[in-house]
């Protein structure tokens, strides 16, 4: 129920929302934070107890006995070799991004030094 409506402005409803211009805003409370502590870790449990269950269900896995063809080596080895060339290529076309991302990251220390190499006649002013 909302309350205190008066126009365009800045009203609330009776949950403890703030609603402005139509847009809904939660009150910064100690208590929203405790809800939202609550709800990351409910989250890391149940990916816990999920990645638990894949776990032991990987480990108690039987054997397949199954038979591979011979055509089967050949497609694995078209799928690696397809990996490679794909991932080659995407290289190839996003380089001067990684080669940014990563000079940005890392700096290089002597890039003052470049200076004294600029000097082609070699005199020392």
């Amino acid at each position: 129920m909302i309350e205190n409506y008066k126009g365009i402005g800045s009203i609330k409803d009776s949950g403890g929302l703030e609603l402005s211009e139509g847009i809904p805003k939660m009150k910064r409370s100690p208590q929203n934070r405790l809800h939202r502590f609550d709800d990351i870790m409910i989250t890391r449990k149940i990916l816990s107890i999920l990645i638990l269950i894949v776990a032991v269900h990987m480990v108690l896995s039987k054997n397949a006995h199954a038979y591979l063809d011979p055509g089967t080596g050949s497609y694995i080895f078209q799928v690696l070799m397809a990996g490679l060339i794909g991932g080659l290529y995407a290289i190839k076309v996003y380089w001067q991004k990684i080669k940014n991302f990563f000079s940005e990251r890392f700096p290089r220390k002597d890039r003052g030094l470049s200076d004294k190499s600029n000097d082609s006649d070699g005199s020392n002013n």
